[in-house]
């Protein structure tokens, strides 16, 4: 039904238009995809760039959550800042590496930055989800999580993610999609 849900069951950075035919079953609760009898390929777009770009925008949203220890320099925006320059060739995989080791060596707390210097950046998105929902539950102060607040929050931030993720993915498969069309 959304870019957002397509993009969770993508093996890769391929994002496809398909039409489907046939027998065809919503699946999900809630409902997030389809199953058909057969599909027909309308048009493929690679957003290996975009998608990074975007784990950076969702990471940004919550990395004043993180705060390393102390004895730690390392800087979320800064695993973050690399990992952007790499999505537009701007910095090397040696840099990236670095900047993904940095946020292992802060711990939980850069779990989720970390996973966007990862090649497969979409793991940040999940867990920024869950960064904030935990934050706005106060599950981080009080293990008995506000399991209220905890939906609520983790559903503000997919929603905002399914908003930003339609904003850039949608112009590229149009664009795409106009490109094949005889």
């Amino acid at each position: 039904p959304t870019v957002y849900d397509a993009l969770l069951y993508a093996p890769g950075p391929v994002l496809c238009l398909v039409e489907l035919s046939g027998e065809i079953t919503p699946h999900g609760s809630p409902m997030d995809k389809w199953a058909a009898r057969s599909r027909t390929l309308l048009a493929a777009v690679n957003v290996e760039r975009q998608l990074r770009e975007y784990a950076c925008d969702c990471a940004e949203r919550v990395v004043h959550l993180w705060t390393p220890p102390p004895h730690i320099t390392w800087k979320p925006m800064d695993t973050i800042e690399v990992a952007r320059r790499f999505a537009r060739g701007e910095a090397t995989e040696q840099e990236l590496a670095v900047a993904r080791d940095a946020a292992g060596a802060a711990g939980a707390a850069g779990t989720a930055v970390r996973a966007v210097a990862f090649t497969t950046a979409w793991a940040a998105v999940l867990y920024v989800t869950r960064a904030a929902a935990w934050d706005v539950a106060g599950a981080a102060a009080n293990p008995t999580v506000n399991r209220a607040a905890w939906d609520e929050a983790r559903d503000a931030e997919r929603d905002w993610q399914r908003k930003r993720a339609d904003e850039i993915f949608l112009p590229l498969l149009q664009a795409a999609s106009m490109k094949e069309t005889p």
